[in-house]
């Protein structure tokens, strides 16, 4: 599950679907209760993160962060927007 400060309305990617997003594939996120198609998963090109693509924003969080969550050993893992999508310039921290 995804939330975000800059976007209320939640959003998921199936678990079944992590496994080929590790592997290099981009995969849909989905509005949380709709079902609606909301944007797209991908690794990031060091492959030390994945990043979300959610209109209007681009945002990314650890690799080691996501399998810690899938491992259960932590419950939340930062969520980074792009900056030059944030007002002034500055980096807002959500969390997945």
């Amino acid at each position: 599950m995804i939330r975000s400060d800059l976007d209320h309305r939640g959003f998921s990617i199936p678990l079944a679907d992590i496994p080929a997003v590790l592997d290099g594939d981009t995969e849909l996120i989905f509005v949380l209760g709709s079902g609606e198609e909301a944007g797209s998963v991908r690794l990031s090109t060091s492959g030390r993160a994945m990043n979300f693509v959610i209109e209007p924003f681009f945002y990314t969080t650890p690799l080691l962060s996501i399998t810690r969550m899938i491992a259960g050993e932590q419950r939340k893992a930062p969520l980074f927007v792009g900056r030059e999508q944030v007002e002034g310039g500055c980096m807002v921290r959500d969390y997945l």
